[in-house]
């Protein structure tokens, strides 16, 4: 498409090639809307769904540790690690549109982590 011309004045827009609208195909459908169309997405539910479960599995190290009687001190840097770990999947969550509610719940699980690998709060044994 030729976007100038050769004038008197040297180059100048041709503007009515430009704003042209795109020619119908024969059979009379229009060709650029099916370009321009974007491809079918995933659900972003399900996406927010396996963020949620990979937090939990992160989540389960600290828990499992704290079931085996892991020294406290170990069982603090494990904290820490899995927390961070967890806040960055959260982040990433975040990137990609995950639903505000599976955030909301994501950060109170990573608080729970956080509360459990101080020693703050004893988790009940399930192990005798």
């Amino acid at each position: 498409m030729k976007l100038f011309s050769r004038g008197r004045c040297g180059l100048a827009p041709v503007a009515h090639l430009a704003d042209t609208q795109p020619s119908p195909n024969p059979d009379g459908k229009d060709v650029s809307s099916k370009q321009h169309q974007n491809p079918p997405r995933r659900s972003d539910f399900w996406a927010s769904v396996r963020i949620l479960l990979l937090i939990v599995l992160i989540a389960m190290i600290t828990m499992v540790s704290q079931q085996l009687d892991v020294d406290p001190e170990n069982l603090k840097i494990v904290g820490r690690i899995t927390v961070t770990v967890g806040l960055l999947v959260v982040i990433y969550g975040l990137i990609k549109h995950i639903s505000k509610l599976i955030t909301v719940v994501a950060f109170l699980l990573l608080a729970g982590m956080v509360l459990v690998s101080e020693g703050l709060i004893d988790v009940p044994k399930f192990f005798a």
